[in-house]
């Protein structure tokens, strides 16, 4: 079960990783497309948004953080044998 860090319940809408730089990031999701792994990026930081790009509001840490995150695939017919695949791709590409 994914950690939610001890803070509340999780509703499980996403599962992410959070990869150590955008390079590697963009790397593995390179990785899992070649297996047909479809992953995707899940959010951008708000100030990049238009409605706020143009405030030059300054929000590095969850900007960092966005360049950084991968969405992994979940949903309710993901096997058991398919979440091995997932992890065991990504696991080979670190």
């Amino acid at each position: 079960m994914p950690s939610h860090g001890g803070r509340g319940v999780s509703a499980h809408h996403l599962a992410v990783v959070v990869a150590e730089s955008r390079e590697l990031r963009d790397r593995l999701a390179a990785v899992l497309r070649e297996e047909r792994i479809q992953t995707s990026v899940h959010y951008p930081a708000i100030s990049r948004f238009s409605g706020y790009a143009q405030s030059g509001a300054s929000v590095p840490r969850a900007e960092e953080i966005a360049d950084r995150v991968l969405t992994l695939p979940l949903h309710p017919r993901l096997t058991e044998a398919d979440v091995d695949l997932v992890c065991g791709t990504l696991l080979d590409a670190l």
